[in-house]
């Protein structure tokens, strides 16, 4: 516990600069303390991780405490619902002194910051002491972006899988207006929230929370696409599993196959077949959004070469794309939205291929 303080009023001493003396930053300082405070300082663990960066002085950690598990959230104001599995809770001194350190939560832009650290926190002594200065929370946490936490009820679903850190993000910027800089339909959260709640919901959460938090249409279609993609080698792999009798989980085998072989399907090929089971309600959507006429030959193929065009424009730079630099961008929130649907069937469709061997 003095490590951490000391790393937590190292970082404020920083701050304060020459306005206060060595013999001063010298002077060990802790926040006031009570037992449970300190259970959390000794025992709690906190997890960041870039993927739940929001910006600069924003972000979401995910702490686990007496088999317990919370979100924090750094600069960021949710809203909750009157029913919701995510709890606020108080924050305890001991809790907020392990969040500012270990997630290096940024300091308010306060006029005189320095000044007032001086005069606050590294206040004068009449006479040298070996003994720690006590602070009230109240006095430190001023300094830094707002922290809150919040616990997720014991039996959520947000907490039924090894996506569990992602789930409860994505859930928690369901409800934090401030963290989606796009305009996303009321359609797309209620989707979100739906398969943030689903037990058995596989698509990858942590690309869902990157789509809804990006601040560029492009960026979110390109997140929700790489769901899809995920996906590509998963019809010949089952071929191939059902051929010589294979047992192992089909994403699974994809893994293994990439790996030691570096075998991956042909992507237009793949976004084909896809298309080409998709349900029709939803391939007539994206026929209108691409423009393609009614009674085209081969209807999913047309869209799967439109989606991937578009996605070549925006990975790729090259002769052809140089001319569509001033072209108007395509209605992304809208087609983002067409292709999560299309996300949410295929990971029920293939739920199988990722249950865990029990090998």
């Amino acid at each position: 516990m003095k490590e951490i303080n000391q790393r937590l009023f190292s970082r404020l001493g920083g701050v304060a600069g020459k306005l206060v003396s060595k013999a001063l930053l010298d002077v060990p300082r802790a926040i006031e303390t009570n037992q449970v405070g300190k259970n959390w300082l000794k025992n709690a663990k906190v997890k960041k991780t870039p993927h739940l960066t929001l910006g600069p002085k924003a972000q979401f950690a995910i702490a686990a405490f007496d088999n317990r598990h919370f979100l924090v959230a750094v600069g960021v104001e949710i809203i909750l619902p009157d029913v919701s599995d995510i709890l606020p809770i108080e924050l305890n001194s001991g809790a907020f002194t392990l969040f500012a350190t270990e997630l290096e939560v940024p300091f308010n832009e306060l006029a005189d910051i320095g000044h007032e650290l001086a005069e606050h926190v590294f206040i004068p002594l009449n006479e040298e002491s070996d003994k720690a200065v006590i602070l009230p929370m109240d006095v430190v946490e001023r300094y830094f972006e707002k922290i809150s936490l919040f616990e997720i009820q014991a039996d959520s679903s947000l907490i039924s899988d090894d996506a569990k850190d992602y789930r409860i993000a994505l859930a928690a910027v369901l409800c934090a207006n401030t963290a989606r800089p796009l305009a996303w339909s009321s359609r797309t959260m209620e989707r979100l929230g739906e398969m943030a709640m689903d037990r058995n919901e596989k698509a990858p959460f942590h690309l869902l929370f990157r789509m809804l938090t990006e601040s560029r249409g492009d960026a979110a279609f390109l997140d929700v696409y790489r769901c899809i993609e995920q996906l590509f080698p998963l019809p010949k792999i089952a071929t191939f599993c059902d051929e010589l009798g294979v047992t192992i989980p089909a994403m699974q085998v994809a893994r293994s196959l990439e790996h030691h072989l570096g075998w991956r399907r042909p992507e237009i090929e793949s976004l084909t077949q896809i298309m080409a089971g998709a349900p029709s309600s939803l391939l007539d959507q994206l026929r209108e959004f691409f423009q393609i006429a009614v009674g085209t030959s081969d209807q999913a193929g047309a869209i799967a070469k439109a989606i991937y065009d578009l996605r070549n424009r925006h990975v790729h730079y090259r002769a052809l794309h140089a001319a569509d630099i001033e072209a108007l961008p395509p209605d992304w929130l809208n087609l983002a939205d067409l292709l999560l649907e299309l996300v949410q069937f295929l990971y029920a469709e293939n739920a199988n291929a990722f249950k865990v061997s029990s090998t």
